[in-house]
């Protein structure tokens, strides 16, 4: 619904855009007009046909998360994910978080090994999402010892986070590391 009614909001500001010179000036001045931003419409339409484009490819996505049905998307991303071998700093992230969303701190784990092995890089991008895993399933000890060997780099502000559930994790295991 949302994606038709952005459609045609932008359809409806290329059709006055088109249509309004012709109203205020005339043909003449609409001609002018038009000699000296005719690349502003193109571009709308470019913008327009590349997000349609992007909302197509993603559309079983956008689906699944809009009906909130996480068992389903949990399918999904797993076969672009592991079975394609797509592994992207977004897609391993929702894909763990949906792990999360289930409750399923073990397939959290699993995922975090199969992308050190795949793209190492993306366990520190993702690294608040692992270590929440370890914490959520209880595992307070292994926690404590995955945030202390992340230097997370990259977002604003995840060190920091890091630092955080490192604490948390050392608070809810009693103090100790």
């Amino acid at each position: 619904m949302i994606f038709i009614l952005f459609n045609s909001i932008i359809l409806l500001f290329l059709l006055l855009v088109f249509i309004l010179p012709n109203f205020f000036g005339g043909t003449d001045i609409a001609g002018v007009f038009w000699r000296s931003v005719w690349p502003l419409p193109v571009l709308l339409a470019l913008i327009l046909l590349g997000m349609d484009i992007f909302y197509r490819y993603n559309y079983r996505l956008f689906y699944l998360l809009e009906r909130e049905d996480w068992p389903a998307l949990v399918l999904y991303l797993e076969d672009r994910v592991t079975k394609r071998g797509r592994y992207s700093s977004l897609l391993v992230g929702l894909l763990a978080n949906t792990y999360l969303v289930l409750s399923d701190y073990r397939a959290v784990m699993s995922l975090e090994t199969k992308t050190a092995i795949a793209n190492p890089g993306l366990v520190d991008a993702n690294a608040l999402i692992f270590g929440t895993a370890r914490i959520l399933g209880k595992d307070y000890g292994e926690a404590i010892r995955f945030f202390e060997g992340k230097a997370v780099k990259g977002k604003r502000g995840t060190a920091a986070w890091v630092r955080w559930y490192s604490g948390f994790a050392q608070l809810l295991n009693g103090g100790g590391g």
